[in-house]
């Protein structure tokens, strides 16, 4: 039996009979793929692998659907002994309706239930995957979504706005009050362009939202790729474009030359000589995808040498999470 909202009416026009016909058909025929892809996992790994593998197996049938099929999974609901695919597919399925701009899809979603397994903070998933789509198709939809709901919906929903609690408690304001909620969104609308996901909120991080905003500014998140201090072989002054960056625009890379100091300080890094590097003004410049983000950044190493030495340049890097690489110097302005 599927539950019907507010939300499914945007969703299909077939009539009543025909739109439940499909759905039991998708539900049957996801019930057999999702015993596939999890009749071979192992009961007896630990927790935590488990989680992993069941969240893979999510993934890859979200994959499988069609954008039709997305949509119309997205308010399929467990029924008995069946529908376990449902929760771990959720995050995935949000991804693909983001990805092809059903922002009425995952409203009516998130109107329904905000549930499901999830690697990242709704927040973060609703920022990161749809910010390159203009206002009022990211975290704005669980605004719109939260304005419509009702009842036992609308309880449930609220749970996700604790991802804020950070934020509410540094501007002492009660993320219980509704009047919080309004200025949440005024704040989000505000800022979007500039936040970035703070991913150590995500499963197998270490930062709650209690200790840390659930999205960071460029300054915050630079300072927690911990950029600064000493630098030797291993320190990311040396890596250069390790990583393809083929997902990324050609407007994004700026010029990939590096710093002429780059080879000598490299040179006296192997050698054993202590230098220490400072990083300052971030501009985040772009993202070439979820986690992957360009900055333009103020570089400055310091010998040890007497007296001491500098070099500095203002360059271009590539982040993905904490992990940082030089792509080259930034273009001028």
């Amino acid at each position: 039996m599927i539950a019907l909202t507010v939300g499914c009416a945007a969703l299909s026009t077939l009539p009543p009979t025909t739109h439940q016909s499909s759905a039991s058909d998708l539900m049957r025929r996801c019930d057999a793929r999702w015993a596939q892809l999890t009749s071979q996992l192992d009961p007896n790994v630990n927790p935590k692998s488990r989680w992993t593998a069941l969240m893979s197996a999510g993934h890859r049938l979200a994959q499988e659907l069609t954008t039709d099929e997305v949509r119309e999974a997205l308010l399929l609901r467990p029924q008995q002994g069946s529908g376990e695919w449902i929760a771990w597919s959720f995050e995935g399925l949000l991804i693909r309706a983001l990805a092809s701009g059903q922002s009425d899809a995952v409203e009516a979603a998130l109107l329904f239930d905000a549930g499901g397994r999830l690697h990242s903070p709704l927040v973060i998933l609703l920022h990161e995957h749809d910010i390159r789509r203009g206002p009022g198709s990211g975290v704005e939809l669980l605004f719109d979504a939260y304005a419509r709901a009702t009842g036992e919906n609308r309880i449930a929903l609220r749970e996700a706005f604790w991802s804020f609690e950070f934020l509410a408690s540094q501007a002492n304001k009660d993320l219980a009050s509704e009047s919080t909620i309004r200025w949440l969104r005024d704040w989000y609308v505000k800022n979007r362009q500039q936040l970035l996901g703070n991913f150590e909120m995500s499963v197998g991080g270490w930062d709650s939202s209690v200790d840390a905003p659930v999205l960071l500014f460029p300054d915050q998140y630079i300072k927690r790729c911990r950029l600064d201090g000493a630098i030797d072989e291993r320190s990311w002054i040396l890596r250069t474009a390790q990583t393809s960056l083929s997902r990324c625009s050609a407007s994004l890379l700026g010029l990939q030359v590096l710093p002429e100091w780059h080879e000598a300080v490299s040179s006296r890094i192997r050698s054993g000589e202590k230098l220490s590097v400072l990083c300052t003004n971030p501009t985040l410049v772009g993202r070439c995808g979820p986690e992957e983000y360009i900055f333009d950044i103020d570089i400055m190493v310091h010998g040890s040498s007497q007296p001491v030495e500098s070099w500095g340049a203002r360059v271009r890097i590539y982040s993905l999470g904490r992990y940082v690489e030089l792509i080259g110097l930034a273009p001028e302005r």
